[in-house]
């Protein structure tokens, strides 16, 4: 009988089987012979015989012995039989797959590890572009560490959203070291809920000793690395890991200007004083800012975009700041804010 399942039988087959099948289970041995159909069932020889071939080629029944007596098995027996040769099948299949994958992967690393060489070839004949679009992350991280590790003078990166991952520092803490040894200077601007998270609180200690310097602002421009004042990476805007590298000497100087700028205003991450800390419980300056935020509409999901916080860490200053200023709602937070001067209404 063909290869068929119960899903793609008609209704009416499909309740016969499970009516022979039940009556199976409860008489223990079926002996397929003609005129075996037993009258309970109401079956006519031909379709109990097409019911059994079926049973037998889902592995629900089994031959004994020689005679052709079938005997019932359980579904989970069944499903063992039929799926046993399948899955060492689907097995080799995954084990190939995950092999084929982990070679795909490897072959876009090695080709990433030629931008470098790309970049350098087409600066060499003077065709270096003077806005190039990299969607791969790989590409741009090969080419980010080629520029850095060739880069003579400083190398200055804005790093708004909130701390950064702790995998992330330790990959770089290396590569920064290794900058700095070189007696490239470095500055980073990291936002102000970075005080407060011990994995980059550890970092900025480890790297400020060695020459870096790292200061904080409330809010930040958009990411971005610069190197010696000639090269660009912004974030691409669909690509997660992508890169816009921007060569252009006014678009360059441009950036470094809004980087300063933020850089003068910024505090220095000072971790002495901040390890171990806690949310602050003075209205200081994130506190006033979330006011000034929540008195123009901002909700708290995009204040906390906005500032590089969680949402309930937002609704926790929030709660902080309506005790601080005695209010109950929003309206009356920024109220109070405003006829202290803090805030514009």
């Amino acid at each position: 009988m063909a290869d068929i399942g119960l899903g793609d039988m008609d209704p009416g087959l499909r309740a016969d089987a499970e009516q022979v099948y039940q009556w199976a289970v409860q008489s223990r041995v079926v002996k397929p012979v003609p005129g075996s159909a037993p009258p309970a069932l109401g079956l006519a020889p031909e379709r109990f015989h097409e019911v059994l071939a079926l049973l037998n080629t889902l592995q629900l029944i089994r031959p004994s012995d020689a005679d052709g007596t079938l005997v019932p098995v359980s579904p989970d027996m069944a499903i063992d039989s039929l799926l046993g040769s399948r899955r060492e099948q689907l097995f080799t299949l995954e084990a190939e797959l995950l092999h084929k994958r982990r070679e795909l992967s490897d072959r876009q690393a090695e080709v990433a590890a030629f931008v470098a060489a790309y970049q350098r070839g087409r600066v060499g004949q003077g065709e270096s572009s003077i806005v190039e679009v990299l969607e791969d992350g790989r590409a741009v991280r090969a080419l980010l560490s080629m520029m850095t590790n060739e880069s003579k003078t400083e190398v200055v990166a804005c790093q708004p959203g909130g701390p950064r991952p702790e995998t992330i520092l330790n990959d770089a803490f290396p590569r920064d070291v290794a900058l700095l040894s070189r007696g490239v200077a470095m500055r980073c601007l990291y936002q102000q809920t970075a005080r407060y998270d011990p994995a980059t609180i550890n970092y900025v200690a480890a790297i400020t000793a060695v020459g870096s310097q790292i200061r904080t602002a409330i809010e930040l421009p958009p990411r971005m690395i610069l190197i010696d004042r000639k090269v660009a990476f912004l974030p691409h805007h669909e690509h997660a890991g992508g890169a816009i590298i921007i060569r252009e000497e006014s678009t360059v100087s441009f950036l470094y200007s809004v980087f300063d700028l933020v850089w003068g205003t910024a505090q220095p991450f000072q971790t002495s004083s901040t390890s171990g800390a806690n949310m602050p419980d003075a209205l200081d300056e994130t506190s006033i800012r979330i006011v000034q935020l929540l008195a123009d509409g901002y909700t708290d999901k995009a204040i906390g975009v906005k500032l590089g916080m969680s949402e309930r860490t937002v609704r926790e200053h929030v709660r902080k700041i309506y005790g601080l200023l005695k209010s109950k709602s929003r309206f009356q937070a920024g109220a109070a804010a405003a006829a202290r001067g803090l805030i514009n209404m």
